[in-house]
């Protein structure tokens, strides 16, 4: 039996925007340019810029700071 997990980390520039996971199982693509982090719930473009989707619980926790 094959454990199928990759704990790989991914390339720190592509790292959770919010709050930095690095490890590859746990950040997921949910549309063509938006990866959602399993840790945070944050979504983002993991591409230059980063940009943050309306409606992230990720933002939402950033406002109520």
């Amino acid at each position: 039996m094959t454990d199928q997990h990759d704990s790989a980390p991914v390339e720190p520039g592509f790292a959770c925007a919010w709050c930095g996971e690095r490890e590859m199982d746990l950040l997921i693509w949910v549309e063509d340019d938006v990866v959602e982090c399993q840790t945070c719930n944050c979504r983002y473009d993991p591409g230059p810029g980063l940009i943050w989707r309306e409606g992230d619980p990720a933002r939402e926790r950033e406002a109520e700071a």
